[in-house]
């Protein structure tokens, strides 16, 4: 009874939103974290001090803080551009039936195309629209501008750098914040293009 109980949660629900300072303490106090802070204190001989505050840092740098009240009034400014720019926006209602109870599931990854900014607000706004917690989104570290870098990282956007090398730690927190997102069950919208499309067409 319990497992059909929590079917049913969360085919409706979606996963239990949590605070960016519970993610944080699941990243940063995981084994895989700690282990590439001792691998770096033994090979640079930096204090272990000094690398959780780095680490720290790095999460902050990365990690969404999702909040369903920034989602709302987002939406309603979104509703409003969306009348003066679209003659509307059409979806399938099937297509969001199907997302939901495969979100039941497990973790959902959406890879859509990638031609401009409105794409990941759009998808955000219709999975709003239709009762699903929105997607956490992950974005370049060119979007964390004020202020439009808070008001992203509270409607689910988590942000990476454009490259890992030489960042053992920034990849090892990286890489468990991801960890973290799919093991507690949101969903993730990637696009795979990297940036957008110059030309308005769909790219490789």
């Amino acid at each position: 009874l319990m497992e059909i109980y929590n079917y049913e949660k969360r085919s409706i629900l979606g996963p239990q939103i949590k605070t960016q300072q519970e993610m944080m303490e699941k990243v940063l106090y995981h084994k895989n974290v700690l282990d590439v802070i001792q691998q770096e204190m033994n090979q640079k001989g930096v204090s272990e001090k000094k690398l959780r505050k780095k680490a720290y840092g790095y999460f902050r740098e990365i990690a969404a803080d999702f909040s369903i009240v920034y989602i709302r009034f987002f939406k309603a400014a979104n509703d409003y551009i969306f009348k003066k720019i679209f003659d509307g926006i059409h979806f399938d209602i099937e297509d969001f039936k199907r997302i939901r109870e495969a979100s039941s599931r497990g973790p959902i990854i959406l890879v859509p195309s990638h031609k401009s900014h409105m794409d990941y607000i759009i998808i955000s706004s219709m999975f709003y629209q239709n009762k699903l917690i929105p997607p956490h989104i992950l974005s370049g570290s060119n979007l964390t501008f004020f202020p439009m870098g808070k008001i992203f990282r509270r409607s689910g956007a988590f942000f990476m750098r454009r490259t890992f090398k030489g960042l053992n730690l920034y990849a090892a927190v990286f890489k468990q914040y991801i960890k973290s997102l799919v093991n507690e069950g949101y969903t993730i919208e990637v696009f795979i293009e990297g940036t957008r499309s110059r030309t308005g067409k769909v790219v490789q």
